[in-house]
């Protein structure tokens, strides 16, 4: 597992703007970028950076960028609000998971499959990519972080644990990774997924709208999700 200051001297080698050390809600170890870091620059970080540290996922988070140092102390007063993740390759929560979804698949499909890469393409899909504070957060699989952040954004379904179990379940299957997620109030989650047909059907189920924002022959297909 690469360390913060590992991370950090990656990022630094890069000449990256500085990034603020924190603890997610769940407790898990973060860095955050304020307002210097969105739009264009966003993305092009995000499309360096997927895929390139162990034992971390880059995701932009939220819609409006915010002071990394606030967030971090949101994060300290909030604490964990979600029982711990199970094991990675645990079944039954899996089944659980897939049940509180209402997706209909077998919750041991896969369980020997490793991770597609994800290819990004150059320029961001859409605009609303390229908003809100870049985040790396400390995770065994890149799903974890809405249980990481305590996300809200599917709560009217199942809770952030079973999400970050059926984002696992999709990134064994189909490589699937989040890019972007949003405030509560907008509930959308966009996904970079390699082998989009492999799992189309279950994000189908497991959410109100799906939306294909973009497909290339060089790049991973890119969704939103959005829960009502």
């Amino acid at each position: 597992m690469t360390t913060t200051d590992e991370v950090q001297e990656f990022l630094d080698g890069r000449g990256l703007p500085s990034a603020v050390a924190a603890v997610t809600p769940s407790g898990a170890q973060a860095l955050t970028w304020g307002p210097e870091l969105t739009g264009t620059q966003l993305w092009q970080v995000q499309v360096e950076l997927t895929g390139t540290l162990p034992g971390w996922h880059v995701i932009a988070y939220g819609v409006e960028p915010s002071d990394p140092e606030e967030l971090a102390e949101e994060w300290d007063e909030q604490g964990p609000e979600s029982e711990e993740l199970p094991d990675l390759l645990d079944a039954d929560a899996e089944k659980q998971a897939l049940h509180e979804y209402t997706v209909d698949a077998d919750a041991s499909e896969g369980l020997d499959s490793a991770p597609q890469q994800v290819v990004l393409p150059a320029d961001a899909p859409v605009v609303s990519i390229g908003v809100g504070n870049l985040i790396a957060v400390e995770v065994e699989s890149p799903g974890d972080v809405v249980h990481s952040v305590e996300w809200e954004g599917a709560d009217n379904l199942g809770t952030r644990t079973e999400l970050a179990v059926l984002l696992r379940r999709w990134n064994r299957l189909a490589g699937a990774v989040p890019l972007h997620l949003s405030d509560t109030n907008n509930a959308t989650m966009v996904l970079a997924v390699p082998d989009l047909p492999c799992i189309e059907a279950e994000l189908q189920q497991a959410c109100d709208e799906v939306t294909i924002l973009a497909t290339g022959p060089n790049s991973s297909p890119i969704v939103e999700l959005w829960w009502d």
